[in-house]
């Protein structure tokens, strides 16, 4: 197969310095995706069939894309299905095809300054398939003062609101890792680290003891894993999802996002979950150049909540 063909065929342009160059389920090559982070390509690959190819593919990349942008590494990882969860961690690191061996890379994103890792886990740093709904966001931060930022993995939903104006953000996460890439990038911003902002607890937890207290905020971020374990925490959209919505509602003095990142659960299924009072502001998708034509796998709105 003539890759370098195929991959100029689902070619896009990236305005800002990161997003997906390649679209494998949008183009000619389904299982097939490959991110530009600053001047690095991530190629990752879905699918079994292409573990022989992926050097191919890889050559083919940067014959295509150097002819469009500076590159300076190209990493690639293997997304195929595990059937042995312990073995995720090690399976799930990226493995470098050449160029720059720097794995720590900063890079712009709505506006804003994040630190990725191109190595470790299923995504290096920031969810680019959210820039649409941060920018769409931004017509409501003058009414949010005050925001809890819920499963807030590196925090960068707080770090475009605080710098677009919004007061104060509480981030919160069952992962000290992930805390500490969210103070980093609050630091690549110049926003102030305070760490009480950033909480090491579960979020549902989180959410009861802000009941009890009958604390409020204008504004909850809630873009929970579709299903989470480890030895202290548990979550499953299917169990939790609703209930703490529910808790939200007593929470919450103005707005809440809401997302489910996942096949699994139905754009109908997902707006069932929420209470019938709340009113939709928006709903968006993921971003053009992460979208499955045939079965978007985000949905995300902001509501207004009304009690």
């Amino acid at each position: 197969m003539n890759y370098s063909l195929q991959l100029e065929k689902g070619h896009q342009p990236v305005t800002e310095d990161c997003g997906r160059i390649f679209n494998g389920n949008g183009s000619l090559l389904p299982g097939i995706t490959i991110d530009k982070y600053h001047d690095s390509l991530l190629i990752q690959y879905f699918s079994s069939d292409y573990c022989e190819e992926i050097g191919v593919i890889c050559k083919s990349s940067l014959d295509l894309f150097s002819k469009f942008y500076p590159i300076s590494s190209i990493w690639y990882k293997d997304r195929t299905i595990l059937k042995h969860v312990k073995s995720m961690a090690e399976k799930r690191e990226s493995i470098h095809y050449w160029g720059s061996e720097d794995r720590f890379i900063q890079v712009r994103h709505n506006g804003c300054i994040c630190t990725v890792d191109l190595v470790s886990g299923q995504n290096p740093g920031i969810f680019m398939d959210m820039r649409e709904i941060r920018n769409c966001l931004t017509e409501y931060y003058p009414q949010v003062d005050s925001l809890v930022n819920l499963f807030c993995y590196t925090s960068l939903f707080s770090v475009h609101a605080l710098a677009n104006g919004v007061s104060k953000a509480v981030n919160v996460d069952t992962s000290k890792q992930v805390l500490l890439r969210s103070q980093e990038n609050y630091r690549n911003n110049n926003l102030v680290v305070d760490s009480r902002d950033f909480i090491h607890e579960d979020s549902g937890r989180y959410l009861k003891r802000m009941y009890k207290r009958k604390e409020t905020c204008d504004l909850v971020f809630y873009d929970p894993p579709t299903f989470s374990r480890n030895k202290k925490f548990h979550y499953s959209v299917k169990s939790d999802y609703r209930n703490h919505l529910d808790l939200i509602s007593t929470i919450s003095n103005r707005y809440v996002l809401t997302a489910i990142n996942s096949y699994s659960v139905s754009k109908d299924e997902y707006l069932s979950y929420h209470p019938r009072s709340w009113e939709m502001l928006f709903f968006k998708n993921e971003a053009r150049d992460f979208l499955n034509p045939h079965d978007p796998y985000l949905k995300c709105a902001l509501w207004q909540v009304n009690n």
